[in-house]
């Protein structure tokens, strides 16, 4: 069965000092939205554009193609989000769209960056709003989302060589490996671990004769293993 969802544009004056106005029909989620030469060709100035429609369109569509291929292979994402840049440019034949350029970070247990960056590429060729774009250079850059540098407490920073490893108390466990003597104090450069369910309390783990130890969870409680 074929899906039909509806639009409705109404555009009054010339080109350059006329201004329309959409409706989408099918939803009723946006009305009167206006549009201005100015808003599509010079700066938006709070207003929309077709192109802003098309990037949006085609982050959400991508998206959720993405979401289909990772459960499909068993590693449903947690959160996914796409930026889409549609860039409209002058031709020989005028003004065209010329280029799509997505760029996705996704949460994901279980896999790494090429099995996530494979999917990615999957998902691409299999979005509708894709091959709707045909003749329209669409690149795209995918990759799993990392959290950014924090501070660790002076008190927890036990050096074990030239690092320590701590667990970080969250809904799934996360690995925060030290360098010791950083300028300006310890730092924690955070990573998801994967393989492990979850963990509870924030806790550092002691000195031991590896130089890296590394944390993960079994039944919820810390296990240590030591690593050159």
């Amino acid at each position: 069965m074929a899906i039909e969802r509806r639009a409705h544009a109404t555009w009054e004056g010339d080109l350059r000092g006329g201004a329309g106005h959409f409706d989408l029909t099918s939803s009723n989620a946006i009305t009167g939205q206006e549009v201005t030469f100015a808003s599509r060709f010079e700066q938006p100035g709070g207003k929309t554009s077709p192109e802003e429609l098309i990037a949006a369109a085609h982050a959400t569509c991508f998206s959720m193609a993405l979401a289909g291929v990772l459960a499909q292979e068993g590693h449903p994402p947690t959160k996914l989000e796409t930026d889409a840049v549609c860039t409209l440019g002058q031709t020989d034949a005028g003004y065209r769209i010329t280029t799509m350029q997505l760029t996705v970070r996704g949460e994901v247990e279980g896999i790494g960056e090429d099995e996530f960056e494979s999917a990615a590429k999957q998902a691409e060729k299999g979005c509708p709003v894709s091959n709707a774009l045909t003749g329209v250079e669409i690149s795209m850059e995918a990759s799993l989302a990392r959290r950014e540098l924090a501070e660790l407490p002076a008190e927890l920073a036990v050096g074990i060589g030239r690092a320590l490893v701590v667990v970080l108390g969250a809904p799934k466990l996360e690995l925060a490996v030290v360098v010791a003597n950083r300028p300006g104090g310890p730092g924690v450069a955070v990573e998801r671990h994967a393989g492990a369910p979850r963990v509870e309390q924030l806790g550092a783990v002691g000195p031991g004769p590896a130089e890296l130890l590394v944390a993960v969870a079994e039944d919820d409680l810390p296990v240590v293993h030591a690593g050159q």
